[in-house]
């Protein structure tokens, strides 16, 4: 470990059951507590419209001429657990690293094997302005289980990775990150862990079919037009509206929500008609719109930001951050989503109370750190 990484005393890795390995706390832990500081062994840059599989190959390659020479990392990079449901095509129909006699099949296993390897255990970060996509992989950070509701977070600066606490964290409880957007309904994030990473989630969210949470990431207006409750779309919930107590058909309500699915993606910045406010979809247009207005105030895109597009993302904010708050979700993006509110207020008395949000949500964040210029550079007042 270099000197400029960290490796809390608080946590080690251990055997998970039915996990293989996973980090566990071995001293409880605080909210905000730095856990780990890592540099990425390796990146791979490309666009968002990449295909994954591209830029994976390319990760691939750097890690095979740059890394495995390395006797230490080559071991604990196939120490790593690897996925056994890629399909072969996947590795082999791009341009793939050779030596000298490259069908050499012992060395064709062998980068198969680094390929399955790679794509369990890569982070994909993206640029919230730029059109631009890396694949990272981090050795000891790889090590960390999937949870929909996860008690640690990570953010990024450059090629090295922060992880902390998103609560109190008791001795002998594993430590989890999420892989996937927490704010998506329970059919959403298992179609996404299973076509990413190659598992089905057990954790005590999915398990949960009357967790409130997703109950209202999927749900929308009963279709009784006299009622003002909402039914949820998740597929293991019941589909009687609790206001109205009617029962709805559930061929016809499948129906209605690949409608709103539909419009929401011809559309994504516009919230359908009928969908829950605080739903998987509606905040997925809030932060369509807020992305949209910095898109367009960079540069980025030949059409200028009006005044009235400033009002509209401010008011997007609000609403994403009443979400995210109400379900405690995504710390990272709670904080950053607070300074671009802050930075879209129309007055200063709004504009330095959001600050001020802020800096008491980074305080919580980062073990009372609140210099929001030391992690978010790009959105913090001037100083």
């Amino acid at each position: 470990m270099s000197s400029d990484e960290f490796w809390s005393n608080s946590i080690e890795v251990q055997s998970i059951p039915g996990k293989g390995k996973g980090i566990v706390a071995v001293n409880d832990i605080k909210k905000g507590d730095l856990l780990i500081i890592e540099r990425a062994v390796e990146v791979a840059k490309g666009t968002i419209d990449s295909e994954k599989s591209l830029i994976l190959n390319k990760l691939l390659q750097n890690i095979h001429v740059r890394v495995m020479k390395d006797d230490a990392k080559r071991k604990e990079i196939f120490s790593l657990f690897p996925s056994k449901e890629i399909n072969e095509a996947e590795f082999t129909r791009h341009e793939l690293p050779v030596e000298d006699g490259g069908d050499n099949p012992i060395l064709v296993n062998e980068l198969n094997h680094l390929y399955n390897i790679i794509t369990c255990n890569t982070f994909m970060v993206d640029d919230d302005v730029a059109d631009e996509v890396y694949f990272a992989m981090f050795l000891r950070t790889s090590r960390m289980n999937h949870s929909c509701s996860p008690n640690c977070f990570y953010h990024f600066t450059n090629r090295t990775v922060y992880i902390r606490s998103q609560r109190d964290i008791k001795k002998g409880e594993e430590l989890t990150i999420s892989y996937c957007n927490e704010y998506q309904t329970r059919v959403d994030r298992q179609q996404h862990l299973k076509k990413n990473y190659h598992f089905t989630c057990n954790c005590t969210r999915c398990c949960d079919h009357n967790n409130e949470f997703d109950l209202v990431c999927a749900a929308v207006e009963c279709l009784n037009k006299e009622c003002t409750g909402y039914i949820t779309a998740d597929e293991a919930g019941s589909l009687r509206c609790p206001e109205c107590r009617s029962d709805v058909d559930r061929e016809k309500f499948r129906s209605l929500y690949s409608e709103f699915l539909r419009k929401f993606k011809n559309a994504p910045t516009v919230v359908p008609e009928g969908v829950h406010p605080q739903s998987a979809i509606a905040v997925s247009c809030y932060k369509g719109i807020i992305a949209s207005f910095f898109t367009r105030l960079t540069g980025a895109s030949d059409k200028k930001p009006t005044a009235a597009d400033k009002k509209n993302a401010f008011e997007a904010s609000k609403k994403a951050l009443a979400s995210l708050q109400r379900f405690q979700c995504n710390s990272e993006e709670r904080l950053l989503i607070t300074m671009k509110a802050a930075n879209l207020a129309g007055s200063q008395e709004e504009r330095d109370a959001y600050f001020a949000k802020a800096r008491q949500l980074c305080a919580e964040l980062r073990g009372g750190d609140e210099n929001l210029h030391t992690h978010f550079p790009k959105w913090a007042p001037r100083q």
